[in-house]
């Protein structure tokens, strides 16, 4: 029975780990902010319930009855193999640039441990005459540029002007690139087994580090005016398209639907495994997550219109990584003890990414070995993995 029960708990937490990714901390809260706030959450959960809901029971259902992997398992029915192969080329795509972000937060993870943060700084070669620094607590950044903005567009990014700017590969890019496709083999070399034993910190910790930032940022000043912000409905924007279209997109990408990893791991269930109520938890943690990274996201984005942009919340609330990457900065930088701050918080980015990361390679490796049953499992993920990082190169480019 305790056997059965841990191994239900641990694909429950499994599915979560892959669904709950880098999206819903940056992606849905600007999304809920930019489609008319409280007005968002209407199509946001009819989509959730009547789309998002039958098509994560869909895949689940095709991997657990056909023990297959999605190019298999969709080739069982005349003429749809390639809806099974378009899955596993959607994952092949994604998985070489999701691992560039989880790069990225590892970059900034280990740049935390400095005792001054490289982005609360101007003096450095990226930086340019409009920087404001972000270490000096009595500046607003009104008509100059914040430090924490140059430091990830000039240094991370290195943006250009088009693509005859195209430059060399940053040698520290490349290295945490390296760093996080060697954490990602070494995590499923093993297969589901150890994923899913890896999935009760790669499930829960980030909710852990999430309930601790809400928690420091609701006593900040101005985080009252950052959640009224994100509330506050629009009711007009309801019958926009557009909306709809946002919310639809955001089901999608955050469940993580299309992408072949939940054919993959039911696949690997037994074949009488009661998976309806293990489906509705995850889409309602999933669903409700990105509303409560909302809360945190912008008590942030409040706090720091009051403390650096003279009130104006339009000017804080951006989208994106951006969101991760320039306004968390920001905000960490006018706290004390912010290189603790630092830490945790991209900890938190990078376990979230690899949650995702790791059922996305999975999809690619476990269709390779279905195919050539011959070959072993860890030459399999090494093979893949030093692919992907060679594709995702030019990524670090300019």
């Amino acid at each position: 029975f305790f056997r059965k029960y841990d191994q239900r708990i641990g694909f429950v937490l499994l599915l979560i780990s892959n669904s709950v990714g880098l999206g819903n901390v940056w992606r849905f809260p600007f999304l809920t902010y930019k489609n008319g706030g409280g007005a968002f959450l209407i199509p946001y959960f009819l989509l959730y319930i009547f789309i998002g809901l039958p098509l994560y029971y869909l895949e689940l259902s095709l991997g657990q009855f056909t023990s297959k992997g999605p190019p298999r398992a969709y080739g069982l029915v005349r003429g749809s193999i390639g809806i099974g192969i378009s899955m596993l080329i959607n994952a092949a795509i994604t998985i070489c640039f999701y691992n560039l972000l989880i790069s990225w937060a590892l970059l900034y993870f280990l740049l935390s441990f400095r005792k001054t943060l490289l982005w609360n700084q101007c003096n450095k070669h990226w930086n340019t005459a409009n920087c404001v620094d972000l270490s000096n607590a009595n500046i607003t950044v009104i008509n100059g540029t914040s430090s924490a903005d140059e430091f990830f567009t000039h240094f991370v990014l290195r943006q250009s002007d088009g693509f005859h700017d195209f430059g060399t590969p940053a040698w520290y890019t490349i290295l945490c690139l390296l760093g996080a496709w060697i954490i990602v083999a070494l995590c499923i070399h093993r297969g589901f087994k150890l994923v899913g034993r890896l999935a009760y910190i790669t499930a829960l910790f980030p909710y852990i580090i999430l309930l601790a930032l809400l928690i420091r940022t609701s006593l900040l000043d101005g985080a009252g005016l950052g959640i009224r912000y994100y509330l506050t409905p629009d009711w007009s924007k309801v019958s926009d398209f557009q909306v709809w279209r946002d919310a639809a997109g955001q089901v999608f990408f955050s469940l993580g639907v299309g992408f072949g990893s939940l054919v993959a791991y039911s696949s690997a269930n037994d074949f009488h495994n009661n998976y309806f109520i293990q489906c509705i938890i995850v889409v309602a943690c999933d669903c409700l997550t990105g509303i409560f990274a909302g809360f945190t996201v912008f008590a942030t984005i409040g706090f720091l219109a009051v403390k650096l942009r003279d009130g104006d919340i339009t000017k804080a609330a951006i989208g994106g990584p951006g969101l991760a990457f320039i306004i968390y900065p920001e905000a960490i930088s006018q706290m004390s003890d912010s290189s603790v701050f630092a830490v945790f918080f991209f900890l938190m980015l990078i376990i979230i990414g690899l949650g995702s990361q790791f059922g996305g390679t999975d999809v690619v490796v476990a269709a390779i070995l279905q195919y050539f049953p011959d070959l072993k499992r860890w030459v399999v993920v090494i093979i893949v993995s030093i692919c992907a990082f060679l594709i995702s190169i030019p990524f670090t480019c300019r």
